[in-house]
């Protein structure tokens, strides 16, 4: 167009191009290149007069209604705060995807690859400015581009010639962007590479290398990045430490908060704060920089507890930089937050009052109703969070003195108590403790508790009382202080050195031990675990410090490993080392208890211990995992006992023994889902203590070119060299250089033996790596799958092995999210595809919701649904088997969107399968929403129906004995109690019928007009049925996707129908749109059985004198007509009759503008049959149903008579006749313009029927309306039957004034006889 010879088409095609870029912005020049240099010239002269105009919709498709109210109903108040929240106008649209993916690799030479590697700087520069242009292309098509990669990173890291090294990095950053997500399974590797690179100092290469990681980072993600990015920041180099921070810095700006977890912050944030305090300003001051980004995603409620002690003129610096950051990404903010934040925080702190009691000040006093929340932390925040991952914020107490502390206790304890604690009489003594456990037992949770344990343990003789009484009630006050007040640590520091010397005692270490557990749920066993174990091994009795090593093993078994490992193998180090056997063995019970929690990396660190320690440390190990798995049947699968306690909330009352009662308290039940407290921060932990290798320098290049040499045993010995270099360095790093690329191509080896071996390797890197295997999971993992569909079984089942090592060590989405698993079921043999999905419906089960993305679900379950089909009876029962894992992660709407692409053969078998598995989902928590209106009082369906249960209705005379038939819910199953089904009647009397016509009409809803149904209008129709107070069993059988619930629905309607008659008035629109919805189903026995109750719905609505709605008839009256052309008479019959009945409670002359409509369409017998109903309407209504005019109406007839159709050109030569008949000769001026043929074959057709018309004698009404098989209704006297003839009386005996309703003749009945209308 931009090219027409006629100036008005260019300038009108230059509009065109002009308002798609005001809509799609920057992604329409890209495909502009192609135009003449002047015409892009004067296209972006045009394109910058609408910098900054927002292309804003206008108008509005009918489907589009709600949307036009929600921007009408935008208030002038929140448009800015919206514009921030809300992206401007229509997504933004990526260039991209407009553009067709480019083969680069076909079109590199064919001596590339030698130029590469040659040894003259010319021959690679060479290479390189071949390469560069290529990767210009901004869509790339995905291949194997392992060998290019391969080769870029080998110059950028190895080659001297900056020049080289700058095209490499301007190749691999085209690279990046063209391939965009494809190019993840390099981004870590090259990254690494790149990192490394930046001790350059020239600026064109600098340049060049930012370029390409930030073109990489697009690709993958900071939490994939995190270790190399923490290594670069931990290089000597300054330039390398200063690039990498400010390459974190402009990652950070493409970030949002929900992208960067607490774990992630605390990395960044430490390994910052180290580079903070560098000596380079340049890294000080990059650092600072990317702190600031930061510090502008996170905020400062998230960042700061990580930033410890940094001095005020830096965090000031920070803060400074902070508020010039440019953010890339929109930060959605919360309305509702950002105004409740003030209020959450106090404006002042807590002061300390009345010797060292918590009081909040007046400013920061809450409300009565409410605890306080401890400072930095939400109230009732203590339960859901890791204990390990944050270090818990304590209630400021100051501590006080003892005099002070006496003073503050008598006051509540009395004075006299106070100084009958320290009496030398014992019996005093017994007394006055007598006396405050009575006491203690009924304060609440302010009670003074320092001041009590003061008085008690640090009055002489304190807890080092002679008398065991004495000394017994003294631990149960300190207990029950901590069990139902709040106990801070500063009270568990008076009292904690000596009561950990109790422990030894033979009649009150019990009491002691249980004392410090009380303790630990109110301070956290992560700082009392090594405080005790310190005061513990401070003693010289052996008998203290092997009860101290048992009670550490009960509480890591109650409350998880929540302590640091670090500390914990100390202790344990010192408890095998001991001369004393009882804490040697102390220790080795430890072990074992620690074992379950740590795993074989526990091992690890006792390697120097004597032989026969280990022995025993072994069978210690193995008595604990069989006695796990006797006995924590609760365990769920977990390799370490749930816990059983957990640290109290502060304010809240005692957790419980086991499991906790109370408000504050937390059952196991609730631990159960608090698995990153105990099992997964433990193995973190220990992850980060295990000392690892990088094997890195050992991929030597020589390595790498022995694992690809064509000579078989050459690759089977260097597969043996890497074999003996993972098992010499036997806990290995992450980085594994150029391995991955390398084992992958040897796990594809056409030699299986080879191929094998290679699995063997990688199992050694899997056991070596743990969890940092993750990060080559993209690279490695496919080659596994690969042999896993492998013939041979012994190939399939070492496969099999490694892929469960691999993906124990790391989460189920970082394997099932992307395309690793997608690609291998695609090109899959029939062993892989059997193999691989029940191994997915594994990992599935044991994910927790919502852990895995849905989009990247979705992927699989077109492959699951061709499995279903296979011809393999193994991976039909795979495929089989793991429906019901992606259900409870999909869902089953969204299980259900994909069956739209599946044959319509299968599709029945599908749906079976589908609704067998959606039996098996757990039961979601009943709504708190309002109860469903009930039906008015006084209404027929109370008084005269039985309720009905599951959707069907029950007729049965008052009193009688016959029981209401049950039909079961579409998605009810043995889980599902009485309490579940919905027992209120099916059809509710309301008045909502007007208001939803209200609606309608202006527009609110969609108007119920549509060629085919789409799902917008299925569910409004839903949403009108839930909100009119149907019963909840009907609607869900009414909209269920198996045709045989609708036939249930059918039922139980048509029961309910002469019981509940006006129930179905004041839901009749809803009821005729469900059934035109029917009209469209494929099974015609739904049909016919819907016919069938619209029949006696239209009888009883007659008989009742109903006049039905305009809405009501255009929402149904169009989509009956439809039916009249179905090729089955069973239903054609019903609904011509339906049509019939309709005209006893709606005008003819408003039904017969459908019947017009229906003349539009193609079907042939459709056709026909509205012509035939519009003569028998103008036979017995007059030509006022000639709409709008019987000029305009009567020519669309008299086109009919040229059809090629026999029996729609006779149906529209009766129709002319009855307008003859009435009009006379007036005819032809109606029907305009006819071909002589048509005129001919009108006029004869009138000349025979005129000859043979017989007098017309109206029959009896009769009582019953025809059936849908008498098609003619009953014969008129003197009428003569047969093909589609009309034989009229003479016209001297006809009377025109009865046709039209007039009251010359006697059985008008007012002009609608409606018993003979439409009759044949």
């Amino acid at each position: 167009m931009l090219e027409d010879r006629d100036k008005s088409v260019r300038e009108e095609g230059k509009k065109l191009v002009v308002e798609m870029y005001r809509w799609i912005g920057d992604a329409l020049k890209p495909q502009l290149t192609a135009l003449k240099p002047v015409q892009v010239s004067e296209l972006e002269s045009e394109f910058e007069k609408l910098a900054g105009e927002k292309a804003v919709q206008t108008r509005y498709l009918r489907s589009q209604q709600e949307l036009k109210e929600k921007m009408a109903a935008a208030g002038d108040e929140e448009e800015d705060q919206e514009d921030d929240d809300e992206p401007d106008g229509a997504a933004e649209i990526d260039p991209t995807d407009l553009m067709d993916p480019v083969n680069i690799l076909s079109k590199l030479p064919a001596d590339f690859y030698e130029k590469v590697e040659a040894k003259k700087w010319q021959e690679r520069k060479q290479a390189m400015e071949l390469l560069l242009p290529l990767t210009k292309h901004p869509k790339l098509e995905a291949g194997d581009y392992h060998d290019l990669m391969k080769a870029l990173k080998k110059i950028i890291g190895k080659d001297t010639n900056v020049m080289i090294v700058a095209l490499a990095g301007q190749c691999m950053a085209g690279l990046a962007n063209g391939l965009k997500k494809k190019f993840s399974p390099f981004a870590v590797a090259c990254t690494e590479t790149i990192l490394e690179k930046f001790k350059e100092k020239k600026i064109n290469v600098v340049s060049a290398l930012r370029e390409a990681v930030d073109a990489i980072y697009s690709s993958t993600s900071l939490e994939s990045l995190q270790e190399t990015i923490s290594t670069a920041l931990a290089n000597k180099n300054p330039n390398v430490k200063a690039e990498t921070a400010a390459f974190l810095g402009r990652c950070f700006c493409y970030c949002t908060p929900a992208l960067l977890n607490k774990k992630l912050v605390k990395s960044f944030a430490t390994d910052l704060l180290r580079t903070l305090n560098e000596p380079d300003p340049t890294v000080r001051d990059n650092s600072a920089e990317a702190l600031a980004a930061l510090l502008k995603v996170v905020g400062e409620k998230m960042l700061l507890p990580f930033l410890g002690d940094i001095d005020n003129l830096k965090m000031q610096k920070i803060k400074e930089a902070s508020e010039k950051v440019e953010l890339k990404v929109k930060i959605p903010t919360t309305k509702s937050k950002a105004k409740a934040a003030p209020a959450a925080v106090p404006s002042k702190p807590v002061a300390v009052r009345g010797g060292g009691r918590v009081v909040p000040t007046a400013a920061a006093r809450p409300a009565p109703a409410k605890a306080a929340p401890r400072k930095g932390k939400p109230a009732g925040g203590g339960g859901g969070r890791s204990e390990a991952s944050k270090p818990p914020v304590e209630a400021e107490e100051a501590e006080m003195g003892l005099e002070t502390a006496m003073e503050v206790a008598g006051e509540t304890l009395g004075a006299e108590v106070v100084t009958q604690v320290a009496d030398s009489n014992w019996k005093e003594r017994l007394a006055a403790m007598d006396s405050i456990v009575e006491t203690v037992s009924e304060l609440d949770t302010s009670a003074p508790c320092q001041a009590i344990v003061r008085v008690i343990a640090c009055q002489k003789p304190g807890l080092k009382d002679n008398n065991f009484q004495v000394l017994k009630l003294k631990i149960t006050v300190i207990q029950t202080l901590a069990e139902n007040t709040k106990f801070s640590r500063t009270s568990c520091e008076a009292c904690l050195s000596d009561l950990v010397d109790k422990l030894g005692d033979p009649k009150n270490g019990t009491s002691a031990s249980n004392c410090l557990t009380a303790m630990a749920e109110a301070a956290s066993l992560e700082w009392l675990g090594p405080e005790v174990m310190t005061f513990a091994f401070k003693q010289k009795s052996p008998k203290v410090q092997e009860a101290a090593l048992n009670w550490l093993a009960q509480a890591v078994t109650d409350f998880g490993l929540i302590v640091k490992p670090k500390s914990v193998i100390a202790d344990i180090k010192k408890g095998l080392a001991h001369t004393n056997p009882g804490v040697r063995n102390a220790a080795v019970s430890l072990c074992g208890v620690i074992h379950l929690h740590m795993g074989p990396a526990l091992r690890t660190f006792l390697e120097d211990e004597k032989p026969a320690l280990l022995q025993q440390i072994d069978a210690e190990i193995e008595k604990q995992t069989m006695m796990l798995a006797r006995f924590y049947h609760q365990n769920k699968g977990r390799s370490a006992p749930a816990p059983t306690r957990k640290r109290r909330v502060f304010g809240g009352s005692r957790g419980g023994g086991g499991g906790g009662g109370g408000d504050d308290g937390v059952d196991a039940g609730d631990l159960d889902d608090e698995d990153p407290t105990s099992e997964d921060v433990a193995n973190s932990n220990v992850q980060d203590l295990v000392p690892r290798t990088s094997i890195a320098p050992l991929i030597t290049d020589e390595l790498v070119a022995e694992l690809a040499d064509k000579n078989w045993k050459v690759r089977s010995e260097a597969l043996t060299k890497l074999s003996g270099v993972i098992s010499s360095a036997k806990f290995i790093t992450a980085d594994w250089g150029d391995l991955p690329g390398a084992i992958t191509a040897r796990l594809g080896d056409t030699n299986k033996n080879l191929a094998v071996e290679a699995l063997k390797v990688v199992g050694q890197l899997v056991a070596a790596a743990g969890p940092h295997c993750s990060r080559h999971t993209r690279t490695v993992v496919p080659g596994v799958l690969l042999l896993l569909g492998d013939a041979k079984v012994n190939v399939r089942a070492a496969a099999q092995s490694v892929l469960e090592s691999w993906t124990e060590q790391i989460k189920p989405k970082d394997l099932l999210e992307g395309d690793t698993c997608v690609d291998a079921l695609k090109a899959g043999t029939v062993f892989l595809k059997a193999a691989l999905l029940p191994f997915i419906a594994q990992l599935l089960n044991e994910a927790p919701p919502k852990s895995i993305n849905k989009e990247d679900l979705a992927n699989y379950v077109p492959h699951v649904y061709a499995g279903l089909e296979d011809r393999s009876a193994d991976v039909r029962k795979a495929a089989g088997e793991a429906v019901l894992p992606f259900m409870l992660h999909l869902g089953y709407e969204g299980m259900l969107k994909h069956t739209s692409k599946v044959k319509p053969a299968s599709k029945n078998a599908l749906m079976a399968t589908l609704d067998k598995a959606r039996q098996s989902l757990p039961a979601k928590p009943a709504p708190a929403s309002a109860p469903r209106q009930p039906a008015k009082p006084g209404a027929k369906s109370t008084a005269a129906r039985p309720q009905t249960t599951g959707g069907s209705g029950a007729s049965a005379a008052p009193g009688a004995k016959k029981p209401a038939r049950v039909t079961t819910a579409p998605a009810a199953s043995s889980r599902k109690g009485a309490d579940d089904q919905d027992t209120s009647p099916l059809l509710p009397v309301n008045g909502q019928k007007q208001q939803r016509a209200s609606d309608e009409q202006k527009l609110k809803v969609l108007r119920w007009d549509f060629t085919a149904p789409r799902q917008e209008f299925i569910t409004q129709l839903k949403d009108q049925m839930t909100a009119a107070g149907l019963n909840r069993t009907l609607i869900a059988n009414m909209f269920h996707k198996d045709f045989n619930f609708h036939k249930k629905s059918i039922d139980a309607l048509n029961e309910d129908l002469m019981e509940n008659l006006e129930a179905c008035v004041c839901n009749l629109d809803m009821i005729l749109r469900w059934m035109s919805l029917r009209f469209f189903d494929t099974n015609p026995s739904v049909i016919i059985k819907g016919m069938d109750y619209l029949t006696s719905v239209f009888t009883c609505l007659s008989e009742d004198g109903y006049r039905l709605m305009e809405f009501e008839a255009y929402s149904f009256l169009p989509f009956i007509v439809q039916k009249f052309g179905d090729p089955k008479d069973g239903i054609r019959g019903p609904a011509r009759n339906i049509v019939r009945l309709i005209c006893n409670i709606y005008p003819a002359g408003k039904v017969a503008p459908y019947l017009m409509e229906g003349l539009k369409t193609k079907n042939a017998r459709q056709r026909a049959e509205c012509l035939e109903a519009l003569g028998g309407l103008i036979e017995h209504a007059g030509m006022s149903v000639c709409q709008p005019s019987p000029g305009v109406a009567l020519k669309e007839v008299a086109k009919q008579i040229s059809d090629k159709d026999k029996v729609v050109r006779n149906a529209a030569l009766n129709a002319l006749v009855q307008v003859y008949f009435i009009e006379g000769e007036k005819l032809y001026k109606y029907v305009g313009q006819l071909s002589s043929k048509d005129m001919g074959f009108l006029e004869e057709r009138i000349k025979q029927a005129g000859k043979n018309r017989p007098v017309i004698r109206k029959p009896e009404p009769v009582s019953q309306i025809p059936s849908s098989g008498d098609l003619g209704g009953p014969t008129r006297p003197g009428a003569v039957r047969g093909g589609n003839r009309v034989v009229p009386t003479p016209a001297n005996e006809f009377n025109p004034m009865a046709a039209r309703g007039g009251t010359a003749a006697p059985d008008s009945n007012g002009g609608h006889d409606v018993n003979s209308l439409l009759q044949r």
